[in-house]
């Protein structure tokens, strides 16, 4: 992040370290997904601008930065390469985390279209189309024993959410022990 910073940088020191978070996890993004996002987070904020009484200058600046980044090679090959060495963790952290969520206490909540990976942002951006078709096909694929790769189709999350929704139904899971934690 350092080095990125040095090459192309959001004067506002957490809403940078935000903007090069979001480019990362969301990789590849367009330009105006990642602006918007930006505008919003910076708004919200409310330290160098906001909904009310806002800053125009800076958004200015927040607005051209994922252009600025975007149209610069070099910095999106470093990227693309840095997103490359994290992405299996990213995807074993998310099936981890989606069973833990499925298998607690209370009712599993899942938002329209997330049983596969989804790099939605805040709204608007989370209520774009969601192709049902893929997910019925890769659930076709599941119901007839398919086992899935973890693999950017996502389809290994699926499985996750299919496998603990059955469970859910299927067994009688009552109360929680609850984990203590130590050192």
């Amino acid at each position: 992040v350092r080095r990125w910073r040095g090459a192309c940088a959001i004067p506002d020191p957490a809403l940078d370290l935000l903007a090069w978070q979001t480019l990362v996890g969301t990789w590849p993004i367009s330009a105006a997904r990642l602006r918007d996002y930006l505008l919003k987070a910076a708004r919200e904020q409310k330290e160098r601008t906001a909904w009310i009484d806002g800053d125009p200058a800076f958004e200015e600046e927040v607005a051209a930065w994922p252009e600025r980044v975007l149209s610069d090679e070099g910095l999106c090959a470093d990227v693309s390469a840095f997103v490359g060495r994290i992405r299996a963790a990213g995807w074993s952290n998310s099936l981890g985390q989606k069973l833990l969520q499925l298998a607690g206490p209370g009712v599993p909540d899942l938002y329209q279209g997330s049983e596969l990976w989804d790099l939605s942002l805040v709204d608007p951006d989370n209520r774009r189309a969601v192709d049902f078709t893929r997910r019925q096909t890769h659930l076709e694929r599941l119901e007839r024993g398919r086992r899935p790769d973890v693999d950017a189709t996502g389809e290994a999350k699926l499985h996750v959410v299919r496998t603990a929704l059955h469970v859910r139904r299927d067994h009688t899971l009552r109360g929680y022990l609850p984990l203590e934690p130590a050192g």
